[in-house]
C-alpha cells in the first residue's frame, strides 16, 4: 500500500472561474439589453417623426398596450436623444386611463411644451381622467400661459362628463385672466359643464363684452348650450354699451329667438335691434340659426314666430335670410307657409323671389307642407287661402289628403278661393294635367 505522503495533491477549487464566468454572462446580457433598447429607441424615435395623430401613432406601435411602455421609455431619456417628446406625450392621449399617471407626471415637467401637451392630451381621454382634475385646477395657477389654457381646456373636457368634479370658481376666476386664450377656454369650459350657477352666467354675459373676438364667441355659445332663461340674463345684456360690435351678441339673439318661451321669443326682436350694426352683422346669426332650428325638430314649431318676426325688418337683407331659414324647416308649420305666401308682397323684387321660388318648385316630393296648406285655408285673409289652394295643386296627386279641406273652400265666399279650389281639386285628381 503506497505511503499517503505519497501522493500527488489534488489542486484547490476557487470561486475566481466561476465570478469571471458569471461576469461575462451578465456583461453579455447587459450588451443586449443596451443594443435592444437603443434599437427600440431608434425605432421609436422613427414613428414620432412621422408627426402622425395618436391613433395612427399607436398602430404603427401594435396598439395602446405595446405602445405605452416604449412612450415611458422614450420620456425619460435625455431631450437631445429624444427630440420627438412633445409628439410622444400627444401620443399618451390614445392609451386611455392607463396613460393618467404619466401624463400627471408630465404636467409637472419643467418643459413648458410637455406640461401643456400633457393637460390637453388628458382632456382627450375626457370622463376617464376624472383623477387628474385636481391637478389640472392647480394647473390654472401654472406661471405659462399655454399651459392655463390646456388645463382651462382640459376641465371642461372632462367635465362634460362629470361636471359634478369641476371646480366651477376656478374656471369663473380664469375668465379673468390677462390672456386671451385662457379666458376663451375657460368660458368654452363653463358651457361644455352647462353650469347654470348664477356666478358663471354674471361672468359668461359680462365676457360676451370682451376686447378678444374668440373670448366673446365662447362665451356666447356657452350661453347657447346651458340655456338659461332670458330672464336671467336679459338685464344685464341690453345694458350692454349699444357701440359694442362684435358676434357674440348675434350668437345671443339667436339663442334668445329659438327659446320656446313666449317671453323669449317677445324680447328677440328688441335684442337684435340693439345690436346689430350692419347687415353683414347677420351672417353669423342666420348660420346659427338655420344649424339650432334643424336640431331642435318638432318641439321647436312654437319658436317659428320668432323668424316670422324678423320678415318685418326694415333691412331687405335680413328679410331674405330669415326667408332661407323658414322654407328650409320640414315639415313647415302654418305660420310659416303662411308668412312665405305673405312675403310675395315684399318691396324688393329680389326679395320676392325667395317665396316665389319655393312655391314654383313645389310637386310630389313637397308632400309634407300639406298639412301647413290645410291650415292656411282657414286664415282669415282670401289671398293666403287662394294661393294655398294654388300651392296643393302644383304638388298635384300626393296632395289627396287636402280634397276635404279643398270641396270645403267651394262654398268660401270669395270667387277667387272657390276658382282656385277648384283647378287644385282637378290637379289633384289628374282629371288637368299641371302646365
Amino acid at each position: 500500500m503506497p505511503d499517503v505522503a505519497e501522493q500527488p495533491a489534488k489542486p484547490l477549487r476557487t470561486w475566481q472561474p466561476m465570478a469571471a464566468w458569471m461576469a461575462g454572462i451578465l456583461l453579455a446580457l447587459g450588451l443586449f439589453w443596451l443594443v435592444t433598447k437603443a434599437w427600440e429607441i431608434r425605432t421609436t424615435r422613427k414613428v414620432l417623426s412621422h408627426q402622425n395623430p395618436p391613433k395612427e401613432t399607436l398602430d404603427e406601435f401594435g396598439g395602446p398596450q405595446r405602445a405605452l411602455p416604449r412612450l415611458r421609455t422614450y420620456l425619460r431619456i435625455g431631450d437631445s436623444l429624444a427630440p420627438e417628446k412633445v409628439t410622444a406625450v400627444w401620443a399618451l392621449s390614445g392609451c386611455g386611463p392607463a396613460a393618467v399617471p404619466d401624463l400627471l407626471t408630465l404636467l409637472r415637467h419643467r418643459r413648458t411644451e410637455l406640461r401643456s401637451t400633457a393637460g390637453y392630451a388628458l382632456g382627450r381621454i375626457n370622463p376617464a381622467a376624472v383623477e387628474a382634475v385636481p391637478a389640472l385646477a392647480d394647473a390654472l395657477g401654472d406661471p405659462e400661459e399655454r399651459v392655463r389654457a390646456a388645463a382651462a381646456m382640459a376641465l371642461g373636457q372632462i367635465g362634460s362628463g362629470a361636471p359634478e368634479v369641476v371646480p366651477v370658481d376656478r374656471l369663473i376666476a380664469a375668465l379673468k385672466e390677462p390672456s386671451g386664450n385662457v379666458r376663451a377656454n375657460a368660458a368654452e369650459a363653463l358651457g361644455r359643464i352647462r353650469c347654470r350657477a348664477p356666478a358663471a352666467l354674471t361672468a359668461l354675459v359680462e365676457a360676451i363684452s370682451d376686447s378678444n373676438r374668440d373670448v366673446q364667441n365662447s362665451a356666447g355659445v356657452a350661453l347657447i348650450s346651458i340655456a338659461p332663461p332670458a330672464r336671467e340674463i336679459m338685464p344685464a345684456l341690453m345694458a350692454t354699451p349699444r357701440d359694442l360690435h362684435h358676434f357674440g351678441f348675434v350668437h345671443m339673439a339667436a339663442w334668445v329667438a329659438l327659446r320656446i318661451d313666449p317671453t323669449a321669443r317677445e324680447m328677440a326682436p328688441a335684442l337684435a335691434a340693439r345690436f346689430r350694426q350692419h347687415d353683414d352683422d347677420y351672417v353669423p346669426l342666420v348660420q346659427l340659426v338655420r344649424a339650432e332650428f334643424a336640431n331642435l325638430g318638432p318641439q321647436g314649431r312654437p319658436a317659428v314666430s320668432a323668424l316670422v318676426t324678423q320678415l318685418k325688418d326694415e333691412s331687405a337683407f335680413v328679410r331674405a335670410a330669415f326667408l332661407d331659414i323658414i322654407t328650409e324647416i320640414r315639415p313647415p308649420p302654418r305660420e310659416a307657409l303662411a308668412a312665405l305666401i305673405r312675403s310675395l308682397g315684399d318691396p324688393e323684387p329680389w326679395v320676392r323671389t325667395k317665396p316665389e321660388l319655393f312655391l314654383r318648385t313645389l310637386g310630389p316630393r313637397s308632400s309634407d307642407c300639406v298639412p301647413g296648406f290645410i291650415e292656411v285655408l282657414k286664415d282669415e285673409d282670401w289671398a293666403l287661402r287662394a294661393a294655398a289652394a294654388d300651392a296643393m295643386g302644383c304638388i298635384g296627386s300626393e296632395a289627396k289628403a287636402a280634397i276635404p279641406a279643398l270641396n270645403e273652400a267651394l262654398r268660401d265666399g270669395e270667387p277667387r278661393v272657390r276658382s282656385a279650389a277648384a283647378e287644385a281639386l282637378k290637379k289633384i285628381r289628374g282629371e288637368e294635367a299641371p302646365k
